[in-house]
């Protein structure tokens, strides 16, 4: 099999070590429906999260007769669709999986709550009890704020693998998951074995891509365990860690995007709620770090703001000068923020190194920003709705 993943047995008595032999679930008379759906549906922690589902074999879509393998919610109160495959995800897997997060997206709260009663056989009330119990909020309305996607196979086309990493990419979180859900066979003991890991994100798998040019520049995929992924989790471990819960970001990157501006590249790692009026799809208000590399002589420099949009639905329906007004702008901000743009708190900080003194100057100044300003658009955003 390579220098892909192995298992082995380990006999307690004499100590050795026995390889097992990986199979195909088709060998095996496993099938993707009957066993493979069943072992999830029963234990969705193979999976790798912790999530509860709420259906199988969704047949309620109006204008289509298409049926996702499975249906759940995370702790965080998104929808997740989870795609099966078994040895093989083919080349389409996503796009599929896609569509029908899309036909979820407009789906109400009393839509899930029934869906899982209808699951579960039990009533309503108790759906929505056990889905309150499930994620990490006391309104059911925290409830499909969002869809992401699980697609699970014994192995990934590199087609999928391409297109899944381009898409988590120009997301400001990961969309799609991919679970490797690997079987093997003890034949002395006569059992079966199934491993599962997360390969998307995670390490590197083969993809689709175009071939290097002697004058190409370069790629410019930001690998999820490089040297600023790591700096700029850093950060966040540190703001999660020193915040207090009632302003502590629940939304935080969990890599470094790449992007450029004015043709100038830069790394950003977000930071944000998911209570209104805070979110990152659409963007509505955030916190963000932009970290751009050293050029020639520069030095690195991190751009620390807090960014304030209003939406054309009026959802939003304060401008950034009310926030300025509420934290007194500038007797509570440092001289060291900016205002830029008219939307944008920003600070600049430079350093010649990614040290641990640096993250600790970004966090600080971050930290700094959160707690003067996340008070005041949460009261700013409880007065918009009253006034509604």
């Amino acid at each position: 099999m390579g220098n892909g993943p192995q298992m082995f047995r380990i006999n307690p008595e004499n100590k050795e070590a026995q390889e097992l032999t990986e199979v195909n679930f088709a060998d095996l008379g496993l099938r993707e429906r009957s066993d493979i759906q069943e072992w999830i549906a029963e234990h969705p922690s193979i999976l790798g999260d912790d999530l509860l589902i709420i259906g199988k074999e969704f047949s309620g879509f109006e204008g289509a007769r298409e049926r996702p393998d499975l249906l759940a919610v995370d702790t965080d109160g998104k929808l997740v669709v989870i795609e099966l495959k078994r040895d093989d995800s083919g080349e389409d897997v996503h796009w599929q999986a896609i569509k029908y997060a899309s036909y979820f997206s407009r789906t109400g709260v009393e839509q899930i709550v029934n869906i899982l009663a209808r699951y579960k056989d039990i009533p309503d009330s108790e759906a929505e009890s056990t889905l309150l119990e499930h994620i990490n909020d006391d309104d059911i309305n925290a409830l499909n704020f969002d869809q992401r996607i699980i697609l699970a196979s014994h192995r990934f086309a590199p087609e999928v693998a391409s297109a899944v990493l381009w898409l988590n990419e120009k997301s400001l979180e990961n969309l799609i998951t991919c679970v490797q859900l690997m079987p093997y066979r003890d034949e002395e003991a006569n059992l079966l074995y199934l491993q599962a890991s997360t390969i998307i994100p995670g390490p590197g798998i083969d993809i689709v891509g175009v071939r290097s040019s002697p004058r190409g520049r370069g790629g410019r995929n930001s690998r999820r365990d490089d040297e600023i992924s790591h700096f700029m989790r850093k950060v966040g471990d540190i703001i999660k860690n020193e915040l207090q819960n009632e302003i502590r970001p629940d939304k935080i990157g969990k890599f470094a995007g790449l992007t450029s501006y004015e043709g100038r590249e830069f790394r950003y790692y977000w930071f944000s709620y998911s209570r209104n009026p805070w979110g990152l799809r659409p963007r509505r208000n955030y916190y963000e770090v932009n970290l751009f590399p050293p050029s020639e002589a520069e030095n690195w420099e991190a751009h620390v703001f807090f960014n304030h949009r209003v939406l054309k639905d009026g959802e939003v329906n304060f401008a950034f000068q009310d926030v300025l007004n509420a934290i007194s702008y500038p007797d509570k901000c440092p001289d060291e923020w900016k205002v830029i743009n008219n939307h944008r708190i920003l600070r600049i900080i430079e350093s010649d190194t990614l040290n641990d003194d640096f993250a600790r100057e970004i966090a600080d100044e971050l930290r700094q920003l959160i707690e003067t300003v996340t008070p005041v658009v949460d009261e700013l955003a409880s007065e918009s709705e009253g006034e509604a």
